[in-house]
């Protein structure tokens, strides 16, 4: 059973994964200050082409694929696509420490203790549908398949899925030895491009997520799902996720009022809202500015402080590509933001007795008085006990 039923992130912040650092000693150290009570591993994709997220699934198949001129994804060289297939199945699934150091950095800090107040670890990888679409045979992606090519592409896409789930499960066997539950999250940008792509592949592209968030919380995991592009609802609810993850700055209205949307929360999901915009300069923008849109916005659910209960605060991604200065700006914004939502909480009577994630440097004077000021809130009235 996953343990989404019982761990509640009571409007915690965490990452979606990438950090702009170079160094992964530092980017760690950053996780366990602005990230404290769910620290997640960080990809580096500015200390080399090989922490970018497709790249560390797909590097150690590297003399089987080809970049392709100028576009995104790789070319499967011709005559090689059995042998692909093969070796993605028979491959010992595991992060390569020249691809993904921040896995090994974060590793090494929970074993010295740095993460003393961490109440859930979070890994994440490239979702099978993703990975999908970025590898091509004869000019178009595994997903997009078709002609006298689909079946061989078909089995390339399920060796792809079943070798991006071993790497999910690698990451969970390893993180659970310190004992906390552990959210292992499918990146999922492609989903919605991948749904609506009219070819023999694409009815299998809910199945398949299925397939991989069962076996992840099979593993003991809460089973996530993030995508930061148009979010297909219906499809994700029926892959039956434990935790969403979405971009909230440019979404968040339409997310609460979905059905399929509102039927999860309601019935227990978590929600990583990614309210904090990806931005090299974020000062235009207040926290309490985003706790009122957000509160707003929890209306059509009714369950404000249960939602609050069950809610991550997040940028949106891609911070790995700004600065080391926009990423602490994007974690003090979520931090004042989650300060606020546990503020909310405790004075509902179902908060956190310390909020963990309130010492975020930053933090405007007064925030802390946010129950006070709210007492007039008509918004307010919907957290009393």
């Amino acid at each position: 059973m996953s343990q989404a039923s019982s761990f509640l992130p009571l409007g915690s912040v965490t990452g979606i994964g990438s950090l702009p650092m170079t160094d992964p000693d530092e980017a760690v150290a950053f996780v366990a200050e602005h990230s404290p009570r769910a620290p997640f591993w960080p990809q580096l994709p500015q200390r080399a082409a090989t922490e970018t997220m497709i790249e560390q699934v797909l590097s150690p198949f590297q003399d089987m694929l080809r970049r392709r001129d100028g576009l995104p994804g790789y070319d499967v060289t011709p005559s090689l696509e059995d042998v692909f297939a093969r070796r993605l199945d028979e491959a010992r699934a595991e992060l390569d420490e020249s691809c993904a150091a921040g896995w090994y950095a974060f590793e090494r800090a929970l074993a010295a203790g740095a993460f003393p107040r961490a109440q859930v670890l979070k890994g994440q990888i490239a979702g099978p549908i993703t990975l999908a679409t970025q590898v091509y045979v004869e000019g178009r992606p595994l997903v997009d398949a078709r002609g006298p090519h689909t079946a061989r592409c078909i089995e390339m896409a399920r060796a792809l899925a079943w070798y991006a789930t071993r790497l999910a499960l690698w990451q969970i066997e390893r993180l659970q030895r310190w004992r906390l539950p552990v959210i292992l999250m499918l990146d999922e940008p492609c989903l919605s491009l991948a749904a609506m792509r009219p070819s023999p592949i694409a009815h299998h592209v809910g199945p398949v997520l299925k397939e991989s968030l069962t076996m992840i919380r099979a593993a003991g995991a809460i089973a996530g799902v993030h995508c930061c592009a148009r979010l297909p609802t219906a499809l994700v609810h029926q892959a039956h996720p434990d935790l969403i993850s979405f971009d909230a700055h440019q979404g968040l209205e339409e997310f609460m009022a979905d059905p399929h949307m509102q039927a999860f929360m309601r019935g227990g999901g978590l929600v990583a809202f990614g309210l904090i915009p990806t931005a090299p300069d974020l000062s235009q923008f207040h926290a309490l500015t985003m706790l009122s849109r957000w509160l707003e916005s929890a209306l059509a659910l009714g369950d404000i402080a249960g939602l609050a209960e069950r809610s991550f605060f997040t940028a949106t991604c891609g911070l790995g590509l700004l600065s080391v200065r926009a990423a602490r700006q994007s974690f003090q914004l979520a931090g004042q933001l989650s300060s606020g939502v546990n503020a909310l909480l405790q004075r509902a009577g179902r908060g956190a007795p310390q909020h963990p994630d309130s010492r975020h440097a930053g933090q405007p004077s007064g925030l802390h008085r946010l129950p006070h000021q709210y007492t007039s809130f008509p918004l307010w009235r919907r957290l009393q006990p």
